[in-house]
């Protein structure tokens, strides 16, 4: 395997850190791996940090991604919020805009925790 999942547990959101490589050439893995984290902690908010990641994705491979993710289920998540690193940025932009289509709730941020953790917990707080 060619990454690792970390997941860190708070009073309000589950965290799950991706280092590692991501497995470009069967995706689904991971992808199942860290929903079935997200429906351990069901009552919990989702925030994936990606920095720690190497991944050189493009408009392509995101359109298949996010496939992958309505497929693994993540629609029924609610919000998700993603720390990504700002050179994935406009990749990032278009996988949140695809999956949007697809009715999920991900959410980009690159400058620090404290930003994703805030969105995520003021939509959380709303959709109760």
């Amino acid at each position: 395997m060619s990454y690792l999942l970390k997941k860190s547990i708070y009073a309000n959101y589950l965290q799950i850190n991706v280092e590692g490589t991501w497995p470009w050439e069967s995706p689904a893995n991971i992808i199942e791996e860290i929903f079935d984290l997200s429906r351990e902690h069901k009552n919990l908010a989702l925030l994936i940090d990606l920095r720690k990641m190497k991944s050189t994705p493009s408009v392509v491979s995101d359109y298949f991604e996010v496939e992958k993710f309505a497929a693994a289920g993540f629609s029924k998540i609610g919000f998700i919020a993603v720390l990504d690193i700002l050179e994935r940025k406009e990749s990032s932009e278009f996988f949140e805009t695809t999956a949007s289509n697809r009715g999920m709730n991900f959410r980009f941020f690159y400058a620090d925790i404290d930003e994703a953790v805030s969105w995520l917990l003021s939509k959380t707080r709303k959709s109760k």
